[in-house]
């Protein structure tokens, strides 16, 4: 309510644009409809538009692995930022958080063990988000609403032992004060803006570095980050997360100590669970983030056909041009009738499978063939292997068996296709 008011003043004085949002999350039956009609009927008094919605943060809505309090602030958070993409008026978000607030997200993050960016607290401006009240503290606030004559309701669970926050505030900020003397809040943001401090520098000297840091194809340097001190990974590896989309707010400092020991020893192709399904994937000597396992090639995205060669392609013994195949094209390989044997199949490649690479005796591994092409392991998926009751011959476009080579000869041979369609071709 006290944001509200203020924020009208600024409104009128300066001609901006305001309106509010008020989240409805069911938790509190009657009592929280009738927070919802009062906001709905002081905004409908002063003009301000007022945006609501209504869900509730526990199952089957709640985000998958929050629990409700977090649930909650996501859902809030996925509310307020759509509003603003959906109207280029709205250039921020002003939340009503004040000092009090400060003092228990402090302490609570403390004990969580958190790093300095957590001990800075609540950042006067974080992105779209402002908290123009962060350095008032709460009775003033209560003060100056009774002074202008502005009821308001208040939300119960926030008064009882019910949730974290609640038990910080009435229970735990007052043993501190009663403990360290009035002043043990002051402290505490004394600490903060210290910590603020010592963050942004070291998020300063990771910037610097990031460049220096990137790969080739993308991902991150793995022998240069490596190098660097591990405060200044961190922040490159938490910043590579963000980027890609990853949610930070369960990522601890253990995950990020995990991947860096798991780093030195790791081979391509080797992957490190971080949170919510998320992975670090190292291909060669890169690291890659990533959602989720990618999944085998779809078994209906590619026919495969044999049909006489012609003469041109009894000609064609050029080699495989490595491109991973790809829906819309077609590949084909002419080879000898007398190379192959039994049924003609294709499949996704598997661990474990060999094949004999033209001029040599022997068999290898696919998987090293592959780590020598630098097809990257959330690439493998899209492998094709073509095999008879032998076993692989063709790895397409990629390389073929030497059972499959083409000598002078007046015999005719056979070209196998394989040909890949889009969807919209199907």
């Amino acid at each position: 309510m006290a944001l509200l008011r203020l924020a009208l003043i600024w409104a009128e004085a300066s001609g901006g644009y305001l309106a509010a949002a008020h989240f409805n999350h069911l938790l509190r039956g009657e009592d929280a409809d009738r927070d919802e009609a009062f906001c709905r009927d002081l905004c409908d008094r002063h003009r301000v538009t007022l945006h609501v919605r209504r869900k509730d943060p526990r199952p089957p809505d709640a985000p998958a692995g929050h629990c409700p309090e977090d649930a909650a602030r996501t859902l809030r958070r996925d509310f307020f930022e759509h509003l603003m993409a959906e109207d280029p008026r709205l250039h921020c978000c002003a939340t009503g958080h004040h000092l009090d607030d400060q003092q228990e997200t402090m302490l609570m993050r403390l004990f969580r063990g958190t790093g300095p960016g957590g001990l800075a607290g609540i950042r006067p401006a974080s992105g779209a988000y402002i908290h123009p009240l962060l350095e008032i503290p709460r009775r003033r606030i209560l003060l100056w609403l009774d002074e202008i004559g502005q009821p308001y309701r208040r939300d119960p669970t926030n008064e009882g032992d019910t949730n974290t926050r609640a038990r910080v505030r009435n229970e735990l900020l007052p043993l501190v004060r009663d403990i360290f003397g009035a002043g043990a809040g002051d402290c505490l943001l004394r600490l903060g803006r210290l910590a603020a401090r010592d963050d942004a520098y070291l998020d300063e000297l990771a910037g610097a570095r990031r460049d220096d840091c990137a790969a080739a194809d993308g991902g991150l340097a793995i022998d240069r980050l490596l190098a660097l001190p591990d405060a200044l990974a961190s922040r490159l590896i938490r910043e590579r997360l963000r980027s890609e989309g990853c949610d930070l707010a369960d990522l601890s400092e253990s995950h990020i100590e995990r991947l860096l020991t798991w780093l030195p020893e790791s081979r391509s192709g080797g992957r490190c669970d971080l949170v919510g399904g998320w992975q670090a994937v190292r291909a060669f000597s890169a690291l890659h983030f990533k959602a989720g396992p990618a999944s085998d090639p779809r078994p209906d995205a590619f026919i495969l056909g044999t049909r006489a060669a012609t003469p041109e392609e009894m000609l064609d013994l050029g080699p495989e041009n490595g491109d991973l195949p790809a829906p819309g094209r077609r590949y084909t390989l002419t080879c000898p009738p007398d190379g192959i044997r039994g049924e003609i199949r294709w499949r996704p490649w598997r661990s474990g499978d060999r094949i004999s690479p033209l001029g040599m005796d022997g068999s290898r591994r696919i998987s090293d063939i592959l780590r020598e092409k630098k097809v990257a392991v959330d690439d493998r998926s899209r492998v094709l292997i073509v095999e008879d009751d032998i076993g692989p011959f063709w790895i397409v476009n990629l390389l073929r068996a030497e059972r499959t080579r083409l000598l002078p000869s007046d015999a005719p041979g056979i070209t196998i296709t394989v040909d890949g369609y889009l969807d919209n071709q199907a």
